[in-house]
């Protein structure tokens, strides 16, 4: 990649588990439903990523490691929150299933380094799915 992710870029991507982490309650069919150039998927996306420009760059970066997550439907089951049937749909219950899916990849040892920035395997995928969408 010809460019390199400042901290700037890295801190407006990284929105995503922070203050701009909120989830449309669509579910999970909806969005994988709508196939490339999705609209709810698109719109999901932009609900949870404060710079979606930034994003798609640390997820280029991300899949020019990482070629086998490429694939936009593994990407989506990967990060897309899961909640346990009849749970609480809110955004607030989205934001806190995210942010601890993030969590449990840091304290389980599964991250990404990307340009010296260490970022949890949801997050740089997130980041992917923003780059193949």
């Amino acid at each position: 990649m010809s460019k390199r992710i400042d901290r700037r870029d890295a801190v407006r991507a990284l929105g995503l588990a922070g203050l701009s982490l909120a989830l449309l309650p669509a579910g999970y069919a909806a969005l994988k439903a709508g196939g490339s150039g999705s609209q709810p998927l698109t719109a999901w996306l932009k609900s949870m990523i404060a710079d979606l420009q930034s994003a798609r760059r640390v997820g280029q970066a991300y899949l020019a490691t990482t070629p086998a997550d490429a694939d936009r439907d593994r990407l989506l089951a990967e990060v897309y929150p899961r909640l346990e049937p009849g749970a609480d749909r809110s955004a607030a219950a989205w934001r806190e299933s995210y942010t601890a899916q993030c969590r449990l990849d840091f304290a389980e040892g599964r991250t990404v380094r990307i340009d010296g920035w260490v970022l949890s395997r949801t997050e740089a995928r997130l980041c992917a799915l923003a780059a193949l969408t």
